[in-house]
């Protein structure tokens, strides 16, 4: 007997008499749902108890065996002390379920007498459960004398029930939908499983793991909202493109495993609705274009391009020409177009390792993500963002094996013979490592130009301090020197980060309540230090409301949404308490500025700063100390290409 229906026989075992309109008040549902738990009741009961109701009266109790209905009261007491939520957040869990699997109203009285807590108790847990139906485009409506219930498309509930389940330690459907036995909930999980595994296998259909799991419960609470008569409507249209879709077969197969085996007829609606899950199952790490058939069409890839060009203009990087990071990226977009479209949940069971060993990839995709955003009206999520961020990661890995050529002057102590014979002994054993090789001697080389060289190799002591390193070799370079001189070559220098940090731009203390405040009052006090344009707050918040620029470590980097200073800096606040940001807290706020050609940042500055936002100690000591000195060793510690 479900939990709703041995509640009702209790109160009425507590109060003989009570009207069916009483009870309908009481919970919330309506006089036919009291008839239906009474008829339910009577079925469980028999032949121990039943509940009659004579005319022109209330229900009443009639119990035949004592004993029996005792052992019966006492089991549903167990079970109701640990069926009910004992903390505000099991609480709001069980809100969420209740209402989105009711469609009449119910009242703050009803919800608070079932859950044994005071009425300001739930309207407390409310707020929560507000924002959590907000974010799948659900309401909850208030109507005075009648009570609340959840306002939004059958659809959006689905996907709310099934990312509560998801959420339940227990596994999927732990939570499940009111009305519904745990038993019953777990044996349709089996089967559903089973036509899902049978039918895919026999498709060669891969699905991960991760979204396995997703996708079976999606279609185990499809199945138990139809129970109920709650169907996904579908327009004409709508329905007509999904049929042309490479999954709606696929999906066929599993309603028809699913129909015989549980007895259901499912609708082509509802077979539409398996074929979205289906649509949005894949990943960039689980699937490739040959085995799948997956076409990319001309939206997916404008988004692509459109995703490369915004990390042109914040990163600096040029990925427009890296044909795999576009093929990569636009295969991955169209089954996650599907999955933000209908709010589609795939976990990423590699997050933490993608954002610490990643870290400027990481920052590159959720840049790259406000483009989706804006496309698509979802903010991708932070597992999302992580799929996003392989890409990036393979595409950077490839720029790391070509390495850029180093241009270096030698210089020696004899006559320009000599210097061209070096200048041949270093094409001959690193020309694979240079592009310029100037060579003078000693007596010149204040005469150079050292804008474009990186290195020099001297065989002699020169006096003058120069403006790169220098290296001091033998006039015939022996196996060590070659080793040493390939070793420096190939190396990757220690970033001048602190070059865009600036004491006066640098806030340990920043009071505000919420993003916007905190965003005006450090573009405020940004404008009364940097040559900036009138518009540069305005630029900042309306990148900030394409997507949140949290990177989940308490850390936003906000940035204008195009160049609006003269030259690049980072505005650094430490807030004094941590402020909501999207869907994250925040305590540190990096605000970030480059000129028009950033040609005053340094090479690899973008991945150190990816590095130091992700690092936790990095965080916790910066905050601890609050301290100038203390963000300015941190910067001194990054080095470009650390982070692979």
């Amino acid at each position: 007997m479900d939990v709703e229906t041995a509640r009702l026989v209790m109160y009425i075992a507590d109060h003989s008499g009570a009207r069916p309109d009483e009870l309908a008040e009481r919970y919330g549902v309506s006089s036919r749902t009291v008839r239906n738990h009474v008829h339910a009741a009577n079925r469980e009961l028999a032949p121990i108890a039943r509940l009659e109701l004579p005319r022109g009266g209330g229900y009443q109790l009639v119990v035949d065996d004592e004993a029996a209905f005792g052992r019966w009261v006492e089991r549903q007491r167990g079970r109701d002390r640990q069926a009910l939520p004992q903390t505000p957040e099991a609480r709001v869990s069980y809100l969420l379920n209740d209402l989105l699997s009711r469609n009449d109203y119910i009242t703050l009285d009803a919800l608070a007498g079932i859950l044994f807590v005071s009425r300001a108790s739930i309207s407390n847990d409310l707020k929560q459960v507000e924002a959590r139906l907000l974010h799948f485009g659900l309401t909850l409506e208030k109507r005075p004398h009648h009570g609340i219930r959840v306002i939004g498309s059958e659809m959006a509930r689905r996907l709310c029930l099934a990312s509560l389940a998801m959420d339940v330690a227990d596994g999927p459907l732990a939570a499940g939908t009111s009305g519904v036995d745990v038993d019953e909930r777990r044996e349709l999980l089996d089967v559903v499983s089973s036509c899902v595994e049978r039918v895919t296998a026999e498709e060669r259909f891969s699905v991960n793991s991760m979204a396995y799991r997703n996708l079976v419960t999606h279609i185990a609470i499809a199945i138990l909202r139809m129970r109920a008569g709650c169907y996904v409507p579908m327009e004409t249209e709508q329905l007509a493109t999904i049929k042309r879709s490479a999954a709606f077969p696929i999906a066929g197969r599993i309603a028809h495993a699913i129909g015989a085996a549980t007895g259901m007829s499912l609708p082509e609606e509802e077979v539409a609705y398996i074929a979205i899950h289906l649509s949005g199952r894949q990943t960039l790490v689980d699937t490739s274009a040959e085995e799948s058939g997956l076409v990319i069409s001309d939206e997916a890839w404008e988004v692509v391009q459109e995703m490369v060009e915004v990390v042109r203009r914040v990163f600096r990087f040029d990925f427009r020409g890296d044909l795999e990071l576009l093929m990569n990226l636009a295969r991955h977009v169209v089954p996650l177009a599907v999955r933000l479209r209908y709010h589609l949940k795939l976990e990423n069971p590699i997050l933490a390792e993608v954002k610490s060993r990643f870290s400027l990839a990481f920052s590159m995709a959720l840049e790259a993500s406000s483009v989706l955003a804006e496309k698509y009206g979802a903010v991708p999520s932070e597992d999302e963002v992580g799929y996003l961020a392989l890409a990036f990661a393979l595409a950077l890995e490839r720029q790391k094996t070509e390495l850029p050529k180093k241009n270096i002057l030698v210089v020696c102590a004899t006559g320009a013979g000599s210097a061209r014979l070096l200048e041949y002994r270093y094409r001959q054993e690193f020309g694979a490592y240079v592009d310029k090789i100037v060579t003078c001697d000693a007596a010149h080389v204040r005469h150079v130009d050292f804008t474009n060289i990186d290195y020099v190799f001297t065989t002699v002591p020169l006096a003058e301090k120069l403006p790169v390193p220098v290296r001091e070799v033998g006039y015939f370079l022996e196996p060590d020197e070659v080793e040493s001189v390939r070793a420096l070559l190939t190396s990757r220098s220690r970033v001048n980060a602190r070059s865009l940090f600036r004491r006066e731009l640098y806030f340990d203390h920043l009071a505000c309540t919420t993003r916007e405040e905190a965003l005006e009052r450090l573009c405020a006090r940004v404008t009364s230090v940097e040559d900036v344009g009138p518009d540069f707050y305005e630029l900042v918040a309306r990148r900030e409301r394409v997507a949140s620029t949290a990177f989940g470590n308490r850390v936003a980097v906000p940035h204008p949404l195009e160049p609006a200073s003269q030259r690049s800096f980072v505005a650094v606040a430490l807030l004094d308490q941590p402020v909501r940001w999207g869907r994250q807290d925040v305590e540190v706020v990096l605000l970030l500025s480059l000129s028009e050609d950033a040609g005053d940042v340094p090479e690899g500055f973008q991945e150190a700063l990816a590095e130091l936002v992700l690092s936790a100690e990095a965080v916790d000591r910066l905050l601890a100390d609050r301290d100038w000195g203390t963000l300015m060793e941190l910067l001194d510690s990054l080095r470009a290409g650390t982070n692979r």
